[in-house]
């Protein structure tokens, strides 16, 4: 297996791992953008599933690094000859987006985003358990849901920026909104679970 090779079982391998972690942050803020209270015992898994965000930070690394390998648009060499001509007028109608800067800066919003609201929440929510319950549940009722587009447009571009970029061809304007759904399924597949191996071992 070539490095290059490598890279990208790395990238589908972050981003596999990665839904279940912004999966479980969704449910989190539509459960207290909902102020629903049935979840306050079981909720703690899904503030530990989300709370791995910052290792994913350390993960995106080697992606970083080799992403000069992987992309096209930042390598047109990666591009066949018999279309490069075309992936040439793409690349430069899409230059203002798609250029190296900008995803890198992009990259560092949605990890920052993902970050910021799973260590607040869980941070929330802890203090909750010492105490001031009335303070800290308001101030997840208002980052819950005032979070969730965020964390919406977060996914939906890190799924166009890390993957869909990947293929000159590829088109879809439901791609985003598809990873979203699959990680409120993987979030709540893990959630599941973590809870049922908790149970068995009380």
């Amino acid at each position: 297996a070539t490095p290059e090779r490598a890279v990208f079982s790395w990238l589908w391998a972050f981003f596999f791992w990665l839904t279940p972690m912004f999966g479980a942050l969704g449910w989190l803020c539509s459960f207290h953008g909902a102020k629903a209270r049935w979840v306050i015992l079981p909720r703690r898994t899904l503030e530990l599933i989300s709370a791995t965000a910052p290792i994913f930070v350390v993960l995106f690394i080697p992606i970083l690094l080799w992403s000069s390998k992987m992309y096209p648009w930042m390598n047109i060499n990666l591009v066949p000859e018999s279309g490069r001509e075309e992936a040439e007028r793409l690349f430069a109608h899409r230059h203002v987006f798609m250029n190296t800067g900008m995803w890198i800066g992009r990259a560092v919003v949605y990890l920052g985003v993902f970050v910021f609201v799973a260590e607040r929440l869980l941070r929330l929510s802890t203090a909750q358990d010492r105490g001031e319950n009335a303070i800290n549940t308001a101030a997840m009722w208002r980052l819950g849901p005032g979070s969730l587009p965020f964390l919406g447009f977060a996914a939906s571009f890190a799924a166009f920026d890390w993957l869909m970029s990947l293929d000159v061809t590829f088109y879809s304007s439901m791609f985003g909104l598809q990873i979203v759904a699959g990680a409120a399924m993987a979030a709540m597949a893990v959630w599941i679970l973590i809870s049922k191996i908790g149970r068995a071992h009380v």
